[in-house]
């Protein structure tokens, strides 16, 4: 029998652990986005990255709320929402989502 077919490719996966500073649904944090820390440092890990430090801002909400971390062997944004989001999407997630498929 072969294995069960997978959709899920890299790019997606990037995009599914999503939280902010406002998110009320991770209550379990010891701090405001900690479990998004954790999913950023998993990616930094999993791309051998240059560290949570090396980045460049992509110009999306807050300087530094949305970055591309440098020295990583597949390209790694990060956003961690202002705490006006909560724990929905940020005004300019559709965009930021659109422009990072479009670069292929």
């Amino acid at each position: 029998m072969s294995p069960p077919l997978r959709f899920i490719s890299d790019e997606a996966k990037r995009f599914k652990n999503r939280s902010g500073e406002g998110d009320t649904h991770f209550n379990q944090q010891r701090h405001a986005g900690e479990f998004g820390g954790q999913c950023r440092d998993f990616w930094l890990n999993e791309h051998t990255c240059d560290g949570s430090h090396a980045y460049a801002d992509l110009g999306f909400g807050a300087l530094g709320e949305c970055v591309e971390f440098s020295g990583c062997s597949a390209t790694t944004r990060y956003c961690l929402y202002s705490a006006q989001s909560g724990h929905q999407i940020s005004h300019y997630y559709s965009a930021a989502t659109m422009g990072f498929f479009r670069s292929f």
